[in-house]
Formats: structure tokens, sequence, C-alpha cells
């Protein structure tokens, strides 16, 4: 029997490529689910269309999402912390000079990303081991199963657009109008080393045979979508359970992996009792997350306090207020997610590209000026419809190279073991963005709009959710390093297929990179390895 461990994105990506070989596979998993009232009132709202949700329903869905102007402390779904309760799989974990958490949902944190879903550029990766020609059947794979919103446009140029006959979510008015404006100045944009185009994101646009419904347009993206339009990888789950290869086992935490012969043993325990468990593997997939899939991996190879670095994209925020202001955006109905990406390449800054994700209006800008401003929001009333028609956000996400960096040790303590991690703080993020923002700057008037610098917002590592590469492949592998197939040095029948084995960390965002490479991973059979 073959196990992949863990449900997030690239366990369902090697599960997929596993089944489809006709190869029998268990999925163990935390498995952590939305509370069942939770669940109850999603499950109403979906059965009606927008004006028939009871006003106290949606105001529950919304519950506990805190906004402030350097964003949101923690993104929530539908109003749940459930993807980043620790149900134990978490456990023992000290943090210094870095903010990051660790999910046991099904479906781990894609029940709470942005959605975000852009390949690699060959650019990025061309000092991988594995190469832009080996990853692209396998992004083209993964594309088929996870619903693309997106059209063709300039982007292309870096990165190709894969999945079925695209369709896109409909833009905001005010994405509309910045597009247009950077089409106007395209030229020199493009000089300057930008490219720009609309979002690209895992969201399913129309009905299907198996959902049923379009976007409406709610606004409640951030919230989390009523109607489940945004892809989690809880719904390969489900999907894959229709396959009479496939299984899936729930309330497991993995702790460790021991090889013996032609197979490995699956050391864990129940989520919720405690009690031992094991399990006999010909070959297991690992993709727990990178914390958790790093900690297994140092826990299986009794690397004691040693250290192993995990790298991250860092990302900053910063707010833009456009020159003129679009009316109505109050009331437009529109989608709240990433609405326009822009491409920086500009080696004074950095070799790699740097990736802006432009956010246009969302409800929670409003909270987030209450919460600044207090008892003198009211006063700003009479300003707020033209203030938030002029006012975009950038998420900004920088190359591994330019990032800081988490230094993990795996301790013994007299309870058990312990995983620190440490921020390893580097100066180039700072030079980098403090260049991106004088470079926005210098060209206000190509973009019609004007980076407000005095609230930006760089945030620590681990932030961004987007780090990895803790055993990164190489053609060949030393000592906390994994081949080409995934397979840290001094295991032959396991294989880390989440981010930890990605040698880099590209600004665009991972999640399409890693399901392809786990897809590649889990493709090559068994048998000939």
């Amino acid at each position: 029997m073959v196990f992949v461990i863990g449900s997030g994105p690239a366990g369902v990506a090697a599960a997929h490529a596993l089944v489809k070989q006709e190869v029998d596979v268990t999925m163990l998993d935390v498995g952590l689910e939305l509370e069942p009232e939770r669940q109850r009132q999603v499950d109403e709202m979906a059965a009606t269309s927008p004006d028939g949700w009871k006003p106290e329903t949606v105001a529950k869905l919304k519950e506990g999402m805190l906004a402030t102007v350097g964003g949101i402390p923690q993104k929530l779904c539908y109003g749940s912390n459930f993807p980043f309760r620790d149900a134990g799989q978490g456990r023992a974990i000290e943090m210094n000079a870095i903010e990051t958490l660790v999910s046991g949902a099904r479906g781990g944190l894609s029940n709470a990303w942005g959605a975000n879903f852009m390949p690699c550029a060959r650019h990025d990766i061309a000092d991988w081991c594995v190469s832009a020609v080996e990853l692209a059947p396998h992004l083209a794979a993964v594309a088929e199963f996870v619903p693309v919103s997106a059209s063709h446009d300039d982007l292309d140029e870096f990165f190709t657009l894969y999945g079925k006959t695209p369709s896109m979510l409909q833009p905001s008015r005010q994405a509309t109008a910045l597009l247009a404006d950077l089409h106007r100045n395209k030229a020199a944009l493009r000089a300057a080393g930008f490219t720009a185009g609309f979002s690209r994101l895992a969201v399913q646009v129309q009905p299907t045979e198996t959902n049923p419904h379009g976007c409406v347009y709610c606004g409640l993206c951030m919230y989390g979508c009523p109607y489940r339009l945004i892809y989690s990888s809880a719904s390969s789950v489900r999907q894959l359970q229709r396959n009479r290869h496939f299984r899936y086992v729930p309330g497991v935490i993995v702790e460790k992996l021991v090889e013996s012969g032609d197979s490995v043993e699956i050391i864990a325990r129940s989520r919720d009792s405690g009690e031992p468990l094991s399990y006999r593997a010909e070959r297991v997939y690992l993709g727990s997350g990178v914390v958790s899939t790093t900690r297994i991996l140092m826990e299986s190879l009794q690397a004691y306090d040693t250290p192993v670095l995990i790298k991250d994209s860092q990302y900053f925020l910063l707010p833009m207020l456009r020159y003129r202001s679009t009316p109505g955006v109050m009331q437009e109905a529109l989608h709240t997610l990433a609405q326009v990406y822009i491409e920086l390449l500009d080696d004074s800054l950095s070799r790699n590209i740097i990736q802006l994700q432009f956010y246009t209006y969302n409800e929670l800008y409003q909270a987030a000026l209450r919460n600044r401003f207090g008892l003198l929001f009211p006063l700003m009333k009479w300003m707020l419809p033209s203030l938030l028609g002029r006012m975009s956000v950038i998420l900004a996400y920088l190359h591994s190279n330019d990032s800081s960096a988490i230094e993990v040790r795996l301790l013994r303590d007299a309870n058990g073991n312990r995983l620190k991690m440490d921020g390893r703080i580097s100066e180039t993020p700072r030079r980098v963005i403090e260049g991106v923002v004088r470079k926005l700057w210098r060209h206000r008037g190509l973009f019609r709009a004007v980076p407000m610098k005095p609230m930006l917002q760089v945030f620590p590592p681990g932030n961004s959710y987007h780090y990895g590469s803790s055993f990164p492949m190489r053609e060949n592998p030393a000592r906390f390093e994994s081949d080409r197939w995934g397979r840290p040095a001094g295991l032959r029948r396991v294989h880390a297929v989440d981010a930890t084995v990605l040698p880099s960390l590209t600004a665009t965002t991972i999640v399409h990179t890693a399901m392809a490479n786990a897809h590649r991973i889990a493709s090559q059979h068994p048998s000939l390895l």
C-alpha cells in the first residue's frame, strides 16, 4: 500500500497522479473541519441566492475578522479558525522573530488562502535540478482539476496559461481603469521592467456538473465563498474518494517514518485519543505542510540540535492612491480577491521577478480606517466614498533569494521533542522593498497612482505562508537535501512532495508550482524508483 500524508494541495496532487496509475492510495490526515453549526449555515446560504441570505447568517460568516491598516492579523474561514487550530500536530513549537501557523485542517491552508494561482517563470528556476520543460506537463495536469480564472494577456510572456479554455472573473471597475492606464503607458512601463495583467485565480467562474453555482460577486471572498467557488484541496479529497483506488483516513497525526528493508513504518497517534497508531507502507509521499513535513523528516532522521534552514518568500503591504476616484465602489458587485498582477523584473533591485498583487475596494478597508481613526472616523464620512474609490492595496512578494529565512532545530526536551524556529533576518528584503517603493514613486505618472510609503508594512519571515526549501532537491543531494524525486538523503521510500523540497521559492505564489512538482514526483511509478 502506498500512503500519502496530508490533504493540502501538494498531497492531493500526488494522490491524483498515483490513482491515475491505478495505485492503491491511503491518505492519512489530521483532518480538522469547519464546526457543524457553521457548516449548516454555509450550506443554508449555498442553497439560495444572495437576496435570500439572512443578515444574521452573513454576520456570523464575517465574525471575528479584524482589519487594521497593517492588514488582517488572521484570515478566518467562515468565521472559524479551524484551518489554523492546533489539534496536537503543532505541539511544542517555539517561534522567535517569525510569524507562522501550522494547519491540521482537511485541505490545509487552502481553506483560507487568497487563491492566487501562478506557475513559476522559467527565469526564476533556471538553477533547479528540475527544468521548466519537465514541470510543464504537470502544471497542465494540475490545471485540469483546479479551476482557473484567467485570460490571455501580457503576462503570457513569462507565464504560460495552463488549463482548459479559460474564463475569467469580472474585474472591478477600479481594476479595469488601472489596467487601461497601464496599457496606455505600456511601452514606458515595459522599459522600466513592469509587465501587467489580470490576476490568475483558482476560482470556479461558471457553473459545472459538480457545482451548479457561478460567481455572484457578493464581495464575501475574504470571509469564505458561500458557494465554495474558491478552490480548496478538501474538494479534491472529496473527488478522490469517488475513486476505488483511494481511501481517506482522518484523525491521524504522523510523528515519524522508519524505513526497514522494502517498507516504511508510519508511526503516528490518534488526533482524538492520543493512542499510538502504526501503518506499514511500501512507499510514502509526505505533504503535511512545510513545518510539519520538516519536523517529521527531522524526527525520522533523528536530526537533533542541527540547524535546517527554511527559505521564505517575504512580503509587504503598500496602499496606493489613484489620481482619480472610481465612483460607486461601495455599492459595486465585485469579487475581493486580487484583481491585477504586475511583475517587476529590474536587475538593479533583484535578478528575480518581484510580484505585485493589486487588491481594489473591499469593505474591510472601511473597517481598517475605522480602527485607525477611532472616534474621528465619523468626521471622514463625507470624503470616504472618494477616498475608497481611489484606494487599492498592493501585496508584494519577493523571491527567497531576496528574503529573510527561518532556522529550525529539533531539540530534545524532558516532555518530548521540541521544534525551535528562529528568524534569520537579512537586510536584503528591506533594501529591495525600499527600491520597489522608490520605483513606484518615480513612475507614479504611468500608474496614475501614488504609493503611500508611510503606510508600508513589511512582515516578518513566515507570515506570508510562502516558505519551504528545508530539504531542497539537488542532483547530488547532501544531508538535509533531497534528490529530484523528493527523497531526502538517507531515505529511499519516503518522498517529500510539498514546498519543503523546492530548491527556491519564486515570488509568484507557490501553490501551482508545488502541486506540479508533487504530481511530477508521484507520476514516476514507484516500481521504477
